[in-house]
């Protein structure tokens, strides 16, 4: 390995150290808040509050997972469950 490439290779590891020191913080999904990773009983949310809100969001219908409407069967379906009514021979 030339000098150039392992002056590369040890300030990359400089950086790594660094960062693995560094305490992660992320933003709260709710109020946008800059809040602790490690021993936040809460993430990725601030407080219980924020959880709740998102919770009651999902409650709500304000999030959805796209996907076919309950209550709705597709005609594949409609025949597979057709077929699960009739008695054997």
């Amino acid at each position: 390995m030339d000098a150039g490439k392992q002056n590369e290779v040890k300030i990359e590891s400089e950086i790594s150290k660094e960062l693995a020191s560094m305490p992660l913080t992320v933003k709260c999904p709710t109020c946008r808040t800059e809040v602790s990773w490690e021993g936040n009983p809460h993430r990725p949310f601030c407080s219980e509050r924020c959880r709740l809100i998102d919770l009651g969001a999902w409650a709500g219908g304000k999030y959805r997972v796209p996907g076919e409407k309950l209550g709705e069967e597709s005609e594949g379906s409609k025949k597979e469950n057709n077929d699960d009514d009739e008695e054997p021979a």
